[in-house]
């Protein structure tokens, strides 16, 4: 994970594949940080000008629709990644809802501080 966030402060074309790589190792070890690299890793293929159902936005997007829900009440990053999977994965008609409702979460002024993305480009 650590090379994926350092790739994509780079600029790195491997930034998405290493953040891919370790959300999938992370899955069974810690699914919100799993859920966090897995946005981290679709961030990178789209900062890459990847945005297709076939590259690696793609395979994220499809990876990320496959995890189990999160345990409790999804969090901003949740309803964020959710987000952009449907969009890639069906339309962005489709994704509207969970994209709306992951910027209304984040706007809140009560967003504890834990849920609020970590920016790897500093």
């Amino acid at each position: 994970m650590l090379r994926g966030q350092i790739a994509l402060a780079r600029n790195s074309s491997d930034a998405a594949r290493l953040l891919l790589t370790a959300a999938r190792r992370l899955e069974p070890l810690d699914l919100g940080l799993a859920r966090e690299t897995y946005v981290n890793a679709w961030i990178a293929a789209r900062a890459a000008g990847h945005l297709s159902r076939t590259g690696e936005t793609g395979e994220i997007s499809r990876a990320a629709r496959a995890l189990p829900p999160p345990p409790g009440p999804p969090r901003p990053l949740d309803l964020l990644l959710d987000g952009f999977a449907v969009l890639v994965t069906d339309s962005p008609a489709a994704a509207a809802a969970s994209l709306r409702q992951a910027a209304s979460a984040f706007g809140s002024a009560d967003i504890p501080r834990e849920q609020v993305l970590k920016n790897p480009r500093g």
